[in-house]
């Protein structure tokens, strides 16, 4: 009984594919997130959808962000921002400064 259970949940965990999806170089990876800010998982999916090319990964991306920030901006979208203060002050002529010039925080 237990023999046939194992056997059944052995069977479960594993993935059958007709081809092995495309490993992605750690290289390619690490030159996609150099020239853009992206998380691994994203530059992986970047390039494996572009075939490994850099140039058509980082197009993909710019792809991925507008549709990803359309969808945030359309989830916010009725958002009010009725409440809350933006201010800024001015320091002092600025610390150490030999022009004298101003500092200012927000």
């Amino acid at each position: 009984m237990f023999s046939s259970f194992r056997y059944a949940a052995c069977l479960s965990s594993r993935r059958f594919y007709s081809t092995e999806p495309p490993k992605v170089p750690a290289a390619l990876i690490g030159q996609l997130r150099k020239l853009i800010d992206v998380s691994i998982t994203k530059a992986r999916e970047a390039l494996s959808a572009s075939n490994n090319d850099v140039k058509l990964a980082l197009e993909w991306l710019d792809k991925d962000l507008a549709i990803s920030g359309a969808a945030k901006a359309a989830k916010l979208e009725g958002r009010l921002a009725g409440e809350g203060m933006i201010s800024t002050a001015v320091l002092s002529k600025g610390a150490g400064s030999p022009s004298g010039g101003l500092r200012a925080a927000m």
